[in-house]
């Protein structure tokens, strides 16, 4: 068998999922039970590999095959049990598949909430509580699953882990828990002072190699013994140690790891370690960047993958032909472009970006045919591409599009195998494409791009027909083409796209009713209908379907008071709701829906978080407070970095700023046509001398042909 355990749960119980999936691969099997005989063979020394459906799957191109074949290939079958589950279609034909194959009593459950035999509260799917014979149907002969149970009061964490082990390994759950036992009691003797010994080992690393130094002319071997000794300790504390530790947030002690590590690292001179001992050398280092960045501490992580591009680069020079070493060297540049891109230093990033894309294509001159060159090739240029636009801008970049573009379409060609993988990055950047050239107002081009995109992902979704997660890529790109439609004044195909998207929502929903990112989708599309209206002028109907949107983020945040996307979407129905009573004049309600979202956007969930909405609100502040006024105290230096180029404009319409708010953005004349309600409600707005400038953009005599470009 491929898999030792095949994990099948809800969306909504992902979280188990990930963690049950996590502790599983984790596990090692106390030393006295390995190698020995079970009921189902000889025992391993871990669990791995664990087949996690939703993890593994989004890369699949034949997701009905895959399934297939993962549980045709998995020891065992996991089902991580719930009202969720039960409800779950995916959930209980995945049991079913696997039960068909004559493998009922290799079905374990793992109960996270719920109570079975309760009608309104059931946690087993049909097919757990009831039989499968040989052609996939479900009978009526109850059976009784054998279940680990995590429910407060009852087997715990420690217990029910234990329990769907020994059901994985042949054993007896009091055999495998006494060993266990006795294994971490000698465990704890060395893992208990961890936290508070493990700088003083790792110091320690420092004198082991100076005392390899110091003894090398006169005891040469026991020196070397020793040397090896503390590069296998570094790579237990990086590897095995970091599994344990990152799970738990225990990133300080991984910090204080690294620095000893690095410390010691400096005591010993690259040039007499051996290909493999630089290799181990770079991995470490590039782990210990990683930790870095997940501290936030980027100053500090660059440097320690430039300490890792040094090592590869030296490995490298010795093997010029090497294509695993060059790899390495272009992980590592990688790696040090991302550390300064995320600390915004784009000119840095954009050098290190060209150098691994130049890495790549070594890769690729070397070895045409391999794919993986091919693909890694398409992601350098795909990172430099995301460098350049937020180093120059979106129209800066739009030429960088079409060969990236051209690239996957190569991949695509070359290299079948691949096609999910070339279709998934045609998708993403015909629709970064479609935004940038919406955002320097390109119309004509970006609906173009963003119908490419359409096009691409409905050909991914037939290559998985019953793939949710590709279904819910399809309501995504439909919602992105809406927007595209209404920004292009193609109101009857806006309508159609979001038609299609809400029908598929609603499908999704009655799937796995707990999805996040479905009910992300359908506030997203609640939002965009209200959009459509005001931009048409249809406030009546703006008012209703804001309602609705209201209704959807109230109740999703009811359900889910820790759920940032539900007080999002609560907070733009306020926003909406506030630009509804400004067409309507009413001042008033358009001051009460700002006060209640400045009031949403203050709450600790939102308070770091979206800066354009945060500004968006602090403009119909200023706006409400006397309508014709404008906005003089607004300042345009206020805005969030990347803000839209339509949130400049009213910024500069409502600050009076008329020769600004001409030349924000290229495209506004086109815009205007299409959004004659907006553009009526901004010169209401406004003082005169800003309202006429942009007034004049609103005569039908300003649309003459060639003003849209």
């Amino acid at each position: 068998m491929r898999y030792r355990a095949f994990i099948s749960y809800s969306h909504g119980d992902e979280a188990w999922g990930v963690w049950l999936h996590k502790s599983l691969e984790a596990y090692r099997v106390p030393r006295k039970l390995r190698g020995s005989a079970s009921a189902i063979g000889p025992i391993p020394s871990k669990l791995f590999p664990i087949f996690r459906d939703r993890d593994e799957l989004a890369s699949s191109h034949e997701l009905g095959a895959e399934i297939e074949r993962a549980l045709s290939d998995s020891a065992c079958l996991i089902v991580v049990c719930s009202p969720q589950a039960a409800g779950s279609r995916w959930v209980n034909e995945e049991v079913r598949r696997y039960k068909m194959r004559g493998r009922s009593d290799r079905v374990y459950c793992l109960i996270v909430d719920g109570e079975p035999g309760d009608p309104e509260r059931e946690c087993f799917p049909e097919a757990v509580r009831y039989q499968v014979d040989g052609e996939g149907q479900i009978t009526g002969e109850p059976v009784e699953p054998i279940a680990a149970d995590l429910r407060p009061g009852k087997d715990g964490k420690t217990d029910a882990t234990l329990k769907l082990i020994a059901g994985i390994l042949g054993v007896g759950f009091n055999e495998l828990k006494q060993r266990e036992l006795a294994a971490r009691n000698r465990r704890l003797a060395v893992l208990s002072g961890v936290a508070s010994t493990i700088a003083a080992a790792t110091v320690g690393l420092a004198a082991v190699a100076m005392l390899a130094r110091s003894e090398a002319e006169a005891q040469r071997g026991v020196a070397e013994a020793r040397r090896q000794q503390a590069e296998g300790l570094i790579q237990f504390m990086l590897g095995d140690l970091r599994e344990k530790l990152e799970p738990l947030g225990k990133l300080d002690i991984l910090d204080a790891v690294g620095a000893q590590a690095m410390q010691y690292f400096g005591q010993v001179d690259p040039a007499t370690l051996s290909d493999a001992e630089l290799a181990n050398r770079a991995r470490a280092l590039r782990q210990i960047g990683d930790t870095r960045i997940k501290q936030g501490k980027l100053d500090e992580a660059a440097p320690v993958f430039r300490a890792a591009l040094t090592l590869d680069e030296a490995i490298a020079a010795r093997h010029p032909t090497n294509t695993e070493a060059i790899f390495n060297v272009s992980q590592s540049a990688f790696y040090v472009g991302y550390a300064d891109y995320l600390a915004q230093d784009y000119v840095s990033a954009k050098r290190w970006m060209q150098r691994y894309a130049a890495e790549a294509q070594r890769l690729v001159r070397l070895e045409p045919d391999n794919a993986k060159w091919l693909t890694e090739q398409i992601y350098a240029q795909d990172n430099l591409v995301t460098v350049m636009m937020a180093k120059e801008g979106h129209e800066a970049t739009l030429p960088y599009f079409d060969g990236l573009i051209s690239a996957y379409q190569s991949l695509y060609e070359r290299a079948p195998a691949q096609r999910a993988d070339a279709l998934d990055g045609l998708i993403n950047a015909a629709s970064r494409e479609a935004l940038a050239r919406m955002r320097v107002g390109h119309f004509a081009p970006a609906m173009q791009a963003q119908e490419n995109a359409l096009s691409w992902q409905r050909e991914r979704l037939a290559m998985a027909e019953t793939d949710a997660t590709i279904q819910l890529q399809l309501v995504t790109q439909l919602r992105l083409f809406a927007t595209a439609a209404l920004d292009s004044g193609q109101l009857s195909r806006a309508t159609e796209a979001m038609a299609e998207a809400a029908a598929l929502v609603t499908i999704l929903r009655v799937l796995d009713p707990t999805n996040r990112q479905v009910l992300r989708e359908e506030l997203a599309l609640a939002h965009l209908g209200v959009k459509r209206a005001l931009i048409h002028g249809e406030i009546g109907a703006a008012d209703e379907l804001n309602s609705g949107l209201f209704e959807i983020a109230s109740n999703l945040l009811d359900q889910t008071a820790e759920t940032d996307f539900a007080r999002k979407g609560l907070a733009r129905s306020h926003l909406l709701g506030s630009e509804i009573a400004l067409r309507r004049s009413d001042f008033e309600a358009a001051r009460r829906a700002n006060a209640e979202l400045l009031a949403l956007l203050n709450e600790p969930l939102l308070a770091d978080t979206d800066d354009e909405l945060r500004f968006e609100a602090q403009l119909y502040a200023f706006e409400t407070t006397d309508p014709r006024a404008g906005c003089p105290m607004l300042a345009l230096t206020d805005l969030p970095e990347n803000a839209s180029p339509m949130l400049r404009l009213h910024a500069a319409v409502a600050a009076n700023d008329p020769d600004q708010a001409l030349s924000i953005w290229p495209g506004l004349k086109a815009w205007v046509r299409y959004h004659p309600g907006v553009a009526g409600a901004i010169t209401r707005r406004c003082q005169s001398a800003c309202a006429d400038s942009y007034r004049l953009l609103c005569e039908p005599q300003a649309h003459q042909a060639g003003d849209s470009t």
